[in-house]
């Protein structure tokens, strides 16, 4: 997972994404990246503990699988720069069921 980014419009670094397509390969298929991957649930505090950002990918999200967060919290607003904390469930497709979900947890800093 990135650890920094810069959403300020440049086109570079501009969301907190684990893949992110911008279009730009061309006769490549990117929804075949995250090989086996069903689901994804990523949850983004601040440093006192609030949730600023949260993503169910198994709520009919045009994004599917992909996490595209933009600096912005649930309302819409730009959150400050700092370092924020995530927790992402993310469920495989695999053969052996105990085996097919994975917790992830992290930090990632927005600079502005």
């Amino acid at each position: 997972m990135p650890n920094v980014f810069t959403p300020n419009d440049d086109g570079k670094n501009d969301y907190f994404s684990p893949f992110f397509s911008d279009g730009s390969i061309t006769d490549f298929d990117y929804s075949n990246c995250p090989r086996f991957v069903r689901k994804v649930n990523i949850s983004i505090v601040d440093r006192t503990g609030v949730e600023v950002f949260d993503y169910d990918s198994s709520e009919d999200n045009i994004n599917g699988i992909f996490i595209n967060w933009d600096g912005k919290n649930k309302y819409g607003a730009d959150v400050a720069e700092g370092i924020y904390y995530y927790n992402a469930k993310v469920v495989f497709d695999v053969l052996d069921g105990f085996d097919n979900e994975k917790e992830i947890k992290g930090w990632v800093q927005l600079l502005r």
